[in-house]
Protein backbone atom coordinates (compact mmCIF):
# COMPACT_ATOMS: atom_id res chain seq x y z
CA UNK A 1 0.00 0.00 0.00
CA UNK A 2 0.63 3.67 -0.34
CA UNK A 3 2.32 5.57 2.45
CA UNK A 4 0.37 8.21 4.46
CA UNK A 5 1.60 11.69 4.07
CA UNK A 6 3.09 14.37 6.35
CA UNK A 7 1.16 13.38 9.17
CA UNK A 8 0.63 9.97 10.06
CA UNK A 9 -0.90 10.72 14.12
CA UNK A 10 -3.87 12.77 12.26
CA UNK A 11 -3.94 9.92 9.52
CA UNK A 12 -4.65 7.19 12.53
CA UNK A 13 -7.25 9.18 14.36
CA UNK A 14 -9.04 9.65 11.01
CA UNK A 15 -8.95 6.47 9.92
CA UNK A 16 -9.52 4.74 13.31
CA UNK A 17 -12.15 6.68 13.87
CA UNK A 18 -13.46 6.16 9.83
CA UNK A 19 -12.79 2.41 10.24
CA UNK A 20 -14.93 1.81 13.70
CA UNK A 21 -17.79 3.42 11.41
CA UNK A 22 -17.22 1.27 8.92
CA UNK A 23 -15.64 3.16 6.07
CA UNK A 24 -13.94 0.42 3.80
CA UNK A 25 -10.99 3.68 3.33
CA UNK A 26 -10.78 3.59 7.50
CA UNK A 27 -10.36 0.18 7.33
CA UNK A 28 -7.66 0.07 4.83
CA UNK A 29 -5.62 2.06 6.32
CA UNK A 30 -5.91 0.64 9.85
CA UNK A 31 -5.33 -3.28 8.24
CA UNK A 32 -2.27 -1.14 6.54
CA UNK A 33 -0.92 0.49 9.70
CA UNK A 34 -1.07 -3.05 11.73
CA UNK A 35 0.60 -4.70 8.49
CA UNK A 36 3.50 -2.27 8.40
CA UNK A 37 4.10 -1.81 12.31
CA UNK A 38 5.25 1.75 11.87
CA UNK A 39 2.66 4.02 13.25
CA UNK A 40 1.07 1.15 15.09
CA UNK A 41 2.89 -2.07 16.43
CA UNK A 42 2.70 -4.68 13.62
CA UNK A 43 -0.19 -7.47 14.21
CA UNK A 44 -0.74 -9.69 11.49
CA UNK A 45 -4.21 -10.96 12.98
CA UNK A 46 -5.90 -6.95 13.14
CA UNK A 47 -4.20 -5.96 9.75
CA UNK A 48 -6.39 -9.82 8.22
CA UNK A 49 -9.36 -8.55 10.09
CA UNK A 50 -9.49 -4.90 9.17
CA UNK A 51 -8.31 -5.89 5.11
CA UNK A 52 -11.51 -8.20 5.45
CA UNK A 53 -13.76 -5.94 6.52
CA UNK A 54 -12.42 -2.89 3.85
CA UNK A 55 -12.64 -5.78 1.17
CA UNK A 56 -15.48 -6.83 2.12
CA UNK A 57 -17.10 -2.91 1.70
CA UNK A 58 -14.97 -2.55 -1.95
CA UNK A 59 -11.89 -1.35 -1.38
CA UNK A 60 -9.46 -2.62 -4.17
CA UNK A 61 -6.44 -2.35 -2.65
CA UNK A 62 -7.69 -4.39 0.79
CA UNK A 63 -8.73 -7.18 -1.34
CA UNK A 64 -5.68 -7.55 -2.79
CA UNK A 65 -3.71 -7.39 0.53
CA UNK A 66 -6.17 -9.67 1.96
CA UNK A 67 -4.83 -12.65 -0.67
CA UNK A 68 -1.74 -11.63 0.09
CA UNK A 69 -2.77 -12.63 3.35
CA UNK A 70 -4.48 -16.10 2.23
CA UNK A 71 -1.79 -16.61 0.43
CA UNK A 72 1.27 -16.54 2.82
CA UNK A 73 -1.01 -17.03 5.82
CA UNK A 74 -0.46 -13.74 7.69
CA UNK A 75 -2.93 -13.43 10.77
CA UNK A 76 -4.73 -16.17 9.35
CA UNK A 77 -4.56 -20.07 8.06
CA UNK A 78 -2.76 -19.91 4.45
CA UNK A 79 -5.53 -20.84 2.40
CA UNK A 80 -4.70 -20.33 -1.81
CA UNK A 81 -8.25 -21.02 -2.87
CA UNK A 82 -9.11 -17.95 -1.25
CA UNK A 83 -6.29 -16.03 -2.13
CA UNK A 84 -7.20 -16.51 -5.40
CA UNK A 85 -10.98 -15.64 -5.35
CA UNK A 86 -9.49 -12.23 -3.67
CA UNK A 87 -7.39 -11.57 -6.34
CA UNK A 88 -9.63 -12.44 -8.22
CA UNK A 89 -12.20 -9.59 -6.83
CA UNK A 90 -9.71 -7.03 -7.38
CA UNK A 91 -8.36 -7.73 -10.88
CA UNK A 92 -11.98 -7.24 -12.33
CA UNK A 93 -11.36 -4.20 -10.38
CA UNK A 94 -8.68 -3.53 -12.64
CA UNK A 95 -5.57 -4.17 -9.73
CA UNK A 96 -2.45 -4.56 -11.89
CA UNK A 97 -0.65 -6.65 -8.85
CA UNK A 98 -3.63 -9.05 -8.32
CA UNK A 99 -4.56 -9.53 -12.08
CA UNK A 100 -0.41 -10.71 -12.27
CA UNK A 101 -0.71 -12.80 -9.27
CA UNK A 102 -3.88 -14.57 -10.29
CA UNK A 103 -2.44 -15.11 -13.82
CA UNK A 104 0.73 -16.65 -11.71
CA UNK A 105 -1.63 -18.97 -9.94
CA UNK A 106 -3.34 -20.39 -12.92
CA UNK A 107 0.07 -21.06 -14.25
CA UNK A 108 1.04 -23.02 -11.60
CA UNK A 109 -2.42 -24.44 -10.60
CA UNK A 110 -1.83 -23.31 -6.95
CA UNK A 111 -5.23 -22.86 -5.48
CA UNK A 112 -7.04 -22.83 -9.00
CA UNK A 113 -6.68 -25.63 -11.49
CA UNK A 114 -3.89 -25.01 -13.75
CA UNK A 115 -5.36 -23.21 -16.45
CA UNK A 116 -2.89 -21.55 -19.42
CA UNK A 117 -5.46 -19.00 -21.21
CA UNK A 118 -6.39 -17.96 -18.20
CA UNK A 119 -3.34 -17.17 -16.90
CA UNK A 120 -2.23 -15.48 -20.11
CA UNK A 121 -5.84 -13.42 -20.00
CA UNK A 122 -4.62 -11.96 -16.86
CA UNK A 123 -0.95 -11.30 -17.46
CA UNK A 124 -2.74 -9.67 -20.73
CA UNK A 125 -5.11 -7.82 -18.44
CA UNK A 126 -2.12 -6.13 -16.81
CA UNK A 127 -0.29 -6.00 -19.77
CA UNK A 128 -2.49 -3.58 -21.04
CA UNK A 129 -3.20 -1.31 -17.92
CA UNK A 130 0.93 -0.87 -18.53
CA UNK A 131 2.29 -3.73 -16.18
CA UNK A 132 6.05 -4.45 -17.69
CA UNK A 133 6.72 -7.99 -15.98
CA UNK A 134 3.38 -9.15 -17.29
CA UNK A 135 3.95 -8.56 -20.88
CA UNK A 136 7.05 -10.17 -20.23
CA UNK A 137 5.47 -13.16 -18.79
CA UNK A 138 2.78 -13.25 -21.31
CA UNK A 139 5.14 -13.58 -24.33
CA UNK A 140 7.03 -16.47 -22.79
CA UNK A 141 3.74 -18.33 -22.01
CA UNK A 142 2.61 -17.56 -25.49
CA UNK A 143 5.42 -19.51 -27.00
CA UNK A 144 4.39 -22.86 -24.61
CA UNK A 145 0.54 -22.63 -25.98
CA UNK A 146 -1.20 -23.79 -28.92
CA UNK A 147 -2.54 -21.01 -31.45
CA UNK A 148 -6.29 -21.51 -30.29
CA UNK A 149 -5.56 -21.29 -26.70
CA UNK A 150 -3.20 -17.71 -27.45
CA UNK A 151 -5.70 -16.57 -29.51
CA UNK A 152 -8.68 -17.50 -26.82
CA UNK A 153 -6.83 -15.51 -24.25
CA UNK A 154 -5.84 -12.78 -26.34
CA UNK A 155 -9.57 -12.20 -26.68
CA UNK A 156 -10.67 -12.42 -22.93
CA UNK A 157 -8.17 -9.84 -22.39
CA UNK A 158 -9.07 -8.06 -25.31
CA UNK A 159 -13.07 -7.91 -24.25
CA UNK A 160 -11.95 -7.55 -20.39
CA UNK A 161 -13.83 -4.56 -18.89
CA UNK A 162 -13.19 -3.79 -15.19
CA UNK A 163 -15.94 -3.15 -12.89
CA UNK A 164 -15.88 0.49 -11.46
CA UNK A 165 -14.32 0.26 -8.24
CA UNK A 166 -16.78 2.04 -5.64
CA UNK A 167 -15.66 5.62 -5.75
CA UNK A 168 -16.58 5.88 -1.50
CA UNK A 169 -14.83 2.93 -1.16
CA UNK A 170 -11.49 3.76 -3.02
CA UNK A 171 -10.31 7.11 -3.19
CA UNK A 172 -8.33 8.74 -0.37
CA UNK A 173 -8.85 11.83 1.76
CA UNK A 174 -6.24 14.51 1.49
CA UNK A 175 -4.32 14.51 5.29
Amino acid sequence: GGKVGANPRAAMHWAGQAARAGDPLGQYLMGTFYHQGEVLPADPRRAFRWFAAAAARGNAKAMHNLAIAYAEGLGTAKDVAKAAGWFARAAERGYVDSAFDLAVLFERGDGVPQDPVQALKWYQVAALLGDRPSQERADMLRHQMNHRDVVLADGQAREFERLTPLASANALPAF
